[in-house]
């Protein structure tokens, strides 16, 4: 909507070794059965449809980036 004002976005930066190995661990303890190994695909297909919109704004220098490798807990702060 054109009226919104996004002052920065949050984008979390890690390879996809850390996403696939996070998206395993949280098949294991989200209790969803449908979360595994073959689910890669679509983070990895999410990712590339995201990156215009963090492009975007990072021309805008309004994206904030995380570095996701780390720790969850680290991460998370």
């Amino acid at each position: 909507h054109p009226d919104v004002i996004i002052p920065f976005i949050v984008a979390l930066e890690c390879g996809e070794a850390c996403m696939t190995e996070r998206l395993l661990q949280r098949g294991k303890t989200s209790g969803r059965i449908d979360e595994t190994y073959s689910d890669k695909e679509k983070v990895l297909n999410l990712h590339q449809d995201t990156q215009p919109v963090i492009n975007y704004y990072l021309k805008q220098s309004k994206v904030v980036l995380v570095n996701a490798e780390q720790s969850v807990e680290n991460t998370f702060k």
